[in-house]
């Protein structure tokens, strides 16, 4: 059975409306996202302790965070990275893609052999100019956790050759002063169904997945990853969510 992830769509539509001043008809009362404190506490409940938390998280937590505090540094993050939550966190569908190697398309990048991590799934193209801008940072945040159980794997969206794929990856983006290559896995979507499971409908599009292998929440568009909030970020999943591993 395929796994949608359209428990995103309404909650997005809602929060976009929300940072744009629209009002679209619904109250801002009606959406435990609204206010970015209780986005904060929510995405700390969606994270750590899954949906059934959520209603006693936010209630015993209705005054703002202090400074230090783990709420505090999910609030952060939430408003840097703008991440959208999911209404139910659902199982990431898995996929098999061939993956680039220097030779070309090498083994297979499996979603599910990643389980047990956190992952950042980032679908890209080496047209899109804010793809290619993002990438540096990816890779640095990747260096930085890596060993911590934390993983990057960029979906290419190219079609046809994948020259201009393996040649950005083998020599970076020069005009971003980080000419270095990049490590983390490359997936190889050219067909573009892995796209198409996940909803993808303008590039760069990240997800954030836990180690349980079920969404935390999604990234429309480029984000500098290696702002100080988004390690804060990391460092609370990788902490929290250590337990679904024992």
């Amino acid at each position: 059975m395929k796994t949608s992830v359209g428990s995103f769509s309404v909650i997005y539509k809602h929060m976009h409306a929300d940072r744009l001043g629209v009002n679209d008809g619904m109250k801002k009362s009606r959406h435990v996202f609204s206010h970015p404190v209780m986005r904060g506490l929510a995405f700390l409940a969606l994270s750590c302790h899954g949906l059934s938390s959520l209603a006693g998280t936010v209630a015993e937590n209705q005054a703002k965070p202090q400074a230090g505090t783990q709420e505090n540094v999910l609030q952060e993050a939430l408003e840097v990275l703008h991440i959208t939550l999911p209404r139910r966190r659902l199982p990431a569908p898995d996929f098999i893609l061939p993956a680039l190697s220097q030779g070309g398309a090498g083994q297979d990048v499996r979603l599910s052999d990643y389980q047990g991590k956190v992952v950042l799934l980032n679908f890209w193209a080496t047209f899109c100019a804010s793809c290619r801008e993002e990438m540096p940072a990816l890779e640095a945040l990747w260096q930085a956790y890596r060993e911590q159980g934390f993983v990057v794997i960029a979906v290419a969206a190219d079609r046809g050759s994948i020259d201009p794929v393996r040649e950005f990856v083998a020599h970076g983006n020069p005009h971003s002063g980080s000419p270095g290559s990049y490590s983390f896995p490359i997936a190889l979507d050219s067909e573009g169904e892995v796209r198409k499971r996940y909803e993808v409908v303008a590039l760069p599009t990240s997800y954030l997945i836990g180690r349980d292998g079920r969404f935390l929440g999604r990234v429309l568009g480029a984000r500098e990853w290696n702002a100080k909030q988004v390690h804060r970020l990391l460092q609370v999943l990788l902490q929290q969510t250590e337990r679904l591993t024992k």
